[in-house]
Formats: C-alpha cells, structure tokens, sequence
C-alpha cells in the first residue's frame, strides 16, 4: 500500500462525537466514531504517513456533516470503499446488500445472511459487522438481533443515536 496516498479528516460536534476518515486515494478506507482525544495522533496510529485536509476529505466529511444535519440522510451510499485486500465474496455481499438498507430501516442478522445468499449465516453476518471499517457508511447499526438491537462496536448508545438520527430524518428523505 503507499502510504503516501493515506489522507485523512475529521468532524467535530456531531451526534456521535468526533469522527474521524481515512481515505485511501478516494476511497474511504477506516472511519472511526466517538474519537476521543486528538485526531491528528489518532489518525497516525492508522499510518504515521497519512496527509490531513485535501480536497476529497474535504468532499468525504461535507457528505458527512450533511448527513447529520439532514441535508442528505442518503448521501452515505454514494461513497466510495475501498474494501480490505482477502476480504471474502460473502463479506463483500454482507456489506453491500446492508448498503442498500434505507437511513431509519432495520434488518436482522439473519435477513442479511439471507439477503447475501447464505440463510442461516447470522453469526458471520456478525462478525462482519464487529469488523466493520466505515461504520455509517457500511451502516452497521441498521442490523439488530431478532430480540432486540443486537451489539455494536461503538456501543448501544452510539447505535441508537445512529437509529433514532435517520427515523427523525425519514420524511425528509420521502419527501425532498
């Protein structure tokens, strides 16, 4: 990977604290919620190569301020990812069939397996999630268990900030 191609940014102030992107060329490769501390070092723990403030950041946290805002609840889908080298054909279909699940809707683990092709998957489906590298983008807290939300990597609270954040934005999105 050149490292040089490594460029990061963050946004202060959202509903979910402090997030920070890391992009590689265009593509977001991490985003990390609820960033405590300083960005900057947080972002050299990603690499010690990474540039701050360049024109797609710049473009990567405007789709995300307007998606907390409001502006553009469906703007996350229009991002690029760039996808962790060996990531397996069923990880890959998990995470763009979850994509497709509108801002304030949910989906079992289990009807994601399924929506992926492999019913009866739900624990992997799981892992998936867990391992999530771009949450919000790859809306992870959209997935919840049969018997309620499920987990979340950041945390149930962070999970229903995300949630309650999108249903509060769904007429807009019906309706702009």
């Amino acid at each position: 990977m050149e490292r040089s191609r490594l460029q990061a940014g963050w946004l202060e102030d959202t509903p979910v604290g402090t997030v920070l992107v890391v992009l590689k060329n265009i593509s977001l490769l991490e985003v990390r919620l609820n960033v405590e501390g300083d960005p900057v070092a947080r972002a050299k723990e990603i690499s010690e190569h990474v540039v701050f403030g360049h024109g797609t950041v710049n473009r990567v946290l405007e789709a995300f301020r307007r998606y907390f805002s409001g502006e553009d609840p469906l703007g996350m889908s229009t991002l690029c990812v760039s996808y962790p080298v060996g990531i397996t054909d069923f990880r890959l279909r998990i995470y763009e069939a979850l994509r497709t699940i509108p801002p304030g809707d949910t989906v079992s683990y289990g009807e994601l397996a399924a929506m992926a092709g492999k019913p009866g998957a739900a624990r992997a489906v799981g892992t998936a999630m867990a391992e999530n590298p771009v949450p919000i983008v790859i809306p992870c807290h959209r997935v919840v268990a049969t018997d309620g939300l499920g987990g979340f990597t950041g945390g149930l609270d962070l999970k229903k900030t995300l949630l309650r954040l999108e249903r509060s934005q769904q007429n807009f999105a019906l309706d702009g």
